[in-house]
């Protein structure tokens, strides 16, 4: 059985309020003229023009953002999803780096680190983490680790993606408990019972076919779209911000106790990360539901999306 392909379309450029400016989209291949930033490219890789545009952090070209990717200044126009205009306000809006990478990292530098949507495996559901740069293409933390010393690499290496393992896992179950009460969704607990290995959960008596991988319910989108980014990482300085931290927990002299204090001391620290504050931890025994992180770009709204490095 064949299925309809939808072809995108070319998009408007947009006009954009006045602290922007007025950016020449029709002569703009991009520009980043010191506080803004603004593109005119195939930021969703298919070959028709889109639009973007940004708030930089300072001396970079990177958007600025907060701890889970919320844009602070800036949008989207992408043919992609329609040309529907996705722009944040000082933290509040629809954008989210993760639908255009391309335009809100530093296309040299950066790379980001989140979780693959959940999917079905042997009746349990699973979501796996991924080092992506700015056009998506993913990276192996091995390489990225690779400027390192041997000794430091080995022993961080397992730490580091035992403590990602782990954070996939955490967002997983705040995927479904979120799903739940958040959107109403019933029977959670069968979201994989009877589905192929490899398919997403079903939600709401979905059944399989090409058509259904993804929940039908625009609740359930967004639970795992607020979910799945973990941080972004400059490659450039990320390796040996980590063996730092790994060096301060323990002396590399002595490896047995190197690996037992660093991974108890990386789970302390992504605990107190997806906890938000030392305070929320007793709630952490008497519900189902993770405590939430700050934020602190959306005036502290509670997301419960980061697991941070």
């Amino acid at each position: 059985m064949t299925e309809e392909v939808h072809h995108a379309r070319a998009c408007k450029a947009p006009t954009l309020g006045v602290m922007y400016g007025t950016p020449d989209w029709q002569g703009l291949s991009n520009r980043t003229p010191g506080r803004w930033k603004f593109l005119k490219a195939h930021l969703d890789l298919d070959k028709i023009w889109d639009y973007a545009w940004c708030e930089l952090e300072e001396k970079s070209q990177r958007c600025k953002m907060d701890k889970h990717g919320i844009i602070w200044n800036g949008g989207t126009v992408l043919s992609f999803f329609g040309c529907e205009r996705r722009e944040n306000k000082k933290g509040t809006g629809t954008a989210r780096l993760m639908d255009a990478p391309l335009a809100y990292l530093d296309a040299v530098n950066d790379a980001t680190c989140s979780c693959t949507y959940p999917r079905c495996f042997g009746g349990a559901l699973r979501s796996r983490y991924e080092v992506a740069n700015a056009l998506g293409e993913g990276l192996k933390l091995d390489t990225l680790f690779q400027v390192l010393d041997a000794k430091v690499k080995q022993a961080l290496f397992p730490l580091l993606r035992a403590k990602l393992e782990k954070c996939c896992a955490f967002k997983t179950a705040a995927f479904i408990s979120g799903a739940s009460k958040a959107c109403g969704e019933k029977h959670i607990e069968n979201v994989c019972k009877a589905v192929s290995n490899g398919y997403e959960p079903r939600f709401g008596g979905e059944g399989l076919g090409a058509r259904k991988h993804f929940p039908k319910s625009p609740c359930v989108a967004e639970e795992w779209s607020r979910l799945e980014m973990m941080a972004v990482i400059d490659k450039r300085t990320f390796p040996a911000g980590q063996a730092a931290k790994l060096a301060k927990n323990s002396p590399l002299s002595n490896d047995a106790e190197l690996e037992r204090s660093s991974l108890a001391a990386m789970d302390v620290d992504l605990e107190d990360t997806l906890a938000g504050e030392n305070s929320a931890r007793q709630g952490w025994a008497t519900s189902d539901t993770p405590t939430p992180s700050h934020s602190p770009v959306s005036n502290g709204a509670a997301d419960g999306n980061t697991c941070l490095f």
